[in-house]
């Protein structure tokens, strides 16, 4: 989650940082919340407003719903997630090969079980929230944009490799499988090698799917 930054040269009396300070102890409260296993629909602004040490009455200055809190949440985290799902890939290796895939989606790992609660969060929100469905497929849209543009960009670089399906199709059940695997992993039993076997078999599928073939 990214939070304001500060530092010594701020005046941390002034109304401006008071007011970030506030605000991010509001958005590390409710994840604070999540984390502890309170349900999203059983939390209440008051507990949330407790916990930051403020009124309920001045959460309302700050956020005009809980969800609202949530939208906040979720769009940091995508910053975050972006990066990763973005970062750069060394000269002559297809975004979409197997070794920088188990990279990508080990680092998603990471970030999941991290950062999972919120997410779950989000997801059990979205039902009774347009405004956060509609965020979700904003979302879904975007990282759908990415994974078309990746996979373009391998088929062409690999002779042979299959033209269909459709680019598009192909990233948004990909994104679906690859968001199922995350969600499995937050509740494995098994630990650490549940969690290299289903991102292996992740990997491969990401592989084969692509370029028709394991390379």
């Amino acid at each position: 989650m990214r939070t304001p930054p500060t530092n010594g040269r701020l005046d941390l009396g002034s109304p401006d940082v008071r007011r970030e300070s506030t605000e991010r102890r509001i958005l590390e409260s409710a994840v604070a919340l999540i984390g502890g296993g309170v349900a999203w629909h059983q939390l209440g602004i008051r507990q949330i407003a407790e916990r930051a040490r403020i009124s309920r009455t001045a959460f309302y200055d700050f956020f005009a719903s809980k969800n609202e809190v949530l939208e906040h949440l979720i769009t940091g985290l995508h910053d975050d997630l972006a990066a990763i799902v973005t970062e750069p890939v060394p000269d002559g290796v297809s975004a979409t090969d197997l070794a920088h895939l188990r990279s990508v989606l080990s680092r998603i790992a990471d970030f999941n079980t991290k950062h999972g609660a919120v997410y779950c969060a989000f997801l059990d929100a979205t039902g009774d929230d347009a405004r956060l469905e509609a965020l979700w497929h904003d979302l879904a849209g975007i990282y759908t944009k990415v994974v078309v543009a990746a996979v373009e960009r391998a088929r062409a670089a690999h002779p042979g490799a299959p033209a269909t399906p459709d680019g598009e199709a192909l990233a948004r059940v990909l994104l679906v499988m690859t968001e199922r695997t995350m969600l499995m992993l937050l509740r494995a039993p098994d630990g650490e090698q549940r969690r290299d076997e289903l991102l292996e078999a992740l990997a491969l599928v990401w592989e084969r799917a692509v370029f028709g073939r394991a390379l």
